[in-house]
């Protein structure tokens, strides 16, 4: 992969089945293997498109929301491991200003300009809560759309989560994940879930 095509971020291919129903625990494959909990933003693709610009890019995100990624420690295949059935927990999506059918209306700041944070926690295993300010991050998503729209067309309901993860604790059987995401004007939306 170009990496100045996609900010530097890896993008990941993972099945449907990786991603976990709403309020539902994620199992651990293994009790002897350690594992860790990445949060990450998932974006929510609106909109058919094929090589898209990373000037219109924001046009095809609808919504954003926390996420949570299961990977192995000492894992050989790192990019294997998002595939693992079960291994995604997506929280409440946030819906954008505007939806994707009135997006040519709708100014670039009302859409991806908003200031995200980002508060996450396993505990026991994990501890401390981590405060992320994710300001950075806003710019290198229409990157990541414009590359992955190049290999294949994005359609509506596709999710996009950028692959360098913002946050990794160390996940085990019992412990709980929390993530919270905070979009300045437009709420925030929690994810809350069990290891099991």
């Amino acid at each position: 992969m170009d990496e100045a095509l996609a900010g530097g971020k890896d993008v990941l291919i993972i099945p449907d089945s990786a991603i976990v129903t709403r309020n539902r625990p994620v199992f651990l494959p293994s009790e002897d293997e350690e594992y860790y909990a990445e949060a990450a933003v998932a974006y929510r693709i609106g909109r058919l498109g094929k090589n898209v610009s990373t000037k219109f890019a924001y046009r095809y995100i609808d919504a954003i929301a926390p996420c949570c990624v299961l990977s192995r420690a000492n894992s050989t295949t790192p990019n294997l491991d998002c595939c693992i059935d079960g291994s995604i927990a997506i929280g409440q999506w946030i819906e954008l200003s505007g939806n994707a059918e009135d997006a040519e209306q709708v100014p670039q700041q009302n859409l991806l300009q908003h200031r995200l944070k980002m508060e996450f926690a396993v505990v026991p295993c994990g501890g401390e809560v981590q405060k992320l300010d994710l300001e950075g991050d806003q710019d290198k998503i229409s990157e990541v759309v414009n590359y992955v729209s190049r290999a294949t067309t994005l359609k509506t309901g596709d999710i996009i989560i950028p692959a360098s993860f913002t946050a990794k604790q160390k996940a085990c059987i019992g412990s709980e994940a929390n993530v919270l995401l905070e979009v300045d004007t437009l709420g925030q939306s929690t994810l809350h879930f069990r290891y099991k």
